[in-house]
């Protein structure tokens, strides 16, 4: 009997942007939502959605993943959670 191997994908996240969003290098984002955002290099940024915001460089913005739109202001190196 021929078996072939268990193949499936790995679910990927969700990140819809909008807009003039600009994004630095090596950034990660999953599960959010970006419109009108400037987020500079080696950002973190999971379950948020973000419209008109600035992360500095190696933020890292952790939300409340309940679709609730946030406006941020975060220097470079900020720990920001939203609840």
């Amino acid at each position: 009997m021929h078996m072939r191997p268990h193949t499936w994908n790995k679910p990927r996240p969700l990140v819809s942007m909008a807009g003039k969003t600009s994004l630095g290098a090596n950034c990660k984002i999953a599960n959010s939502k970006m419109e009108e955002n400037i987020v500079e290099a080696d950002c973190r940024i999971q379950d948020a959605v973000l419209s008109r915001s600035l992360v500095g460089i190696k933020a890292k913005v952790q939300g409340r993943g309940n679709g609730q739109v946030s406006q941020l202001n975060g220097g470079d190196t900020s720990d920001i959670l939203l609840s």
